[in-house]
């Protein structure tokens, strides 16, 4: 109850594990403003992009797209190989919202980071819907790598 409050009071629809750098969507959705930044921090500080020590960039994106479209309620909108992008809809179970997702695999000095971006298209508030959007990702993409 006491999150549902803080969140109502704190309106936030755009989430990223990287707020300096979040993944772009190619409709060119604006980055985030100053106010969101502090929001995001203030509702989710420990919010940050998945660090994979192995398997390489490549073989993580190519799970990560795998993953991304066995996802329920999700749809893979664009991807780019090259890039290692992926962007995609997901689509609320009980009203049929449409929230816009993009996913981006970076290369790192000792393996890959995962950064993603989760924003809902209406409303001012998603009510922490994107955070753990990205946070069951993250977990379900974790387990698919180890698995391997």
């Amino acid at each position: 109850m006491a999150f549902l409050l803080f969140a109502l009071l704190n309106p936030l629809n755009d989430v990223s594990t990287s707020t300096v750098d979040p993944p772009q969507f190619a409709d060119g959705a604006l980055v985030y403003t100053e106010e969101s930044l502090n929001t995001q921090k203030k509702l989710y500080p420990d919010l940050a992009g998945l660090e994979l020590k192995s398997p390489d960039s490549r073989t993580v994106f190519n799970q990560v797209l795998s993953l991304a479209r066995g996802q329920d309620g999700w749809s893979v909108t664009a991807v780019d190989n090259e890039k290692m992008h992926l962007e995609a809809v997901a689509t609320t179970k009980l009203l049929h919202f449409k929230d816009d997702i993009a996913i981006d695999v970076r290369p790192s000095s000792d393996g890959s980071v995962v950064h993603m971006r989760s924003r809902s298209r209406v409303g001012k508030s998603d009510l922490g819907a994107n955070e753990r959007r990205i946070k069951n990702f993250f977990d379900n993409l974790s387990t698919s790598i180890l698995a391997k």
